[in-house]
């Protein structure tokens, strides 16, 4: 029982970090500010998310997606594909933290409504439908 205490506890400390790596992004590229260039480091694990997603291997593209992200946070692109990603997977909770963040960096894209109607759909799967 211990041992699922100190999992959920790291589990617990790796969202925090990741909702401040993000929201530290957010704070330094807002959507109307040009976003540097994607490093080729990055790039590659989106070609092979990509990759993986044709492959129908989500676990692997879920993974890929977020090394790409530890990259670039700012990259509102993988952060849609990633949510899109852990839909399919059936995760609605993290579908839904990476669709708003996809929102969050980029409210005027053209599938912004789009978006925010998956998100209504994938809080229809939550157990409090919230």
């Amino acid at each position: 029982m211990d041992a699922l205490l100190v999992l959920k506890d790291a589990a617990q400390k790796f969202a925090e970090t990741d909702e401040a790596r993000f929201q530290e992004a957010l704070s330094q590229y807002p959507a109307s500010v040009a976003r540097p260039s994607v490093p080729e480091s990055a790039r590659r694990f989106e070609v092979q998310a990509e990759a993986a997603v044709s492959d129908t291997d989500f676990g692997a593209a879920a993974d890929l997606y977020e090394q790409a992200l530890e990259i670039v946070p700012w990259w509102p692109a993988d952060h849609f594909n990633l949510a899109l990603v852990l839909g399919e997977l059936d995760d609605a909770p993290e579908a839904i933290v990476e669709m708003k963040r996809y929102l969050a960096l980029a409210p005027n894209a053209p599938n912004a409504r789009a978006a925010q109607d998956k998100i209504y759909d994938w809080q229809r799967k939550l157990p409090s439908g919230s």
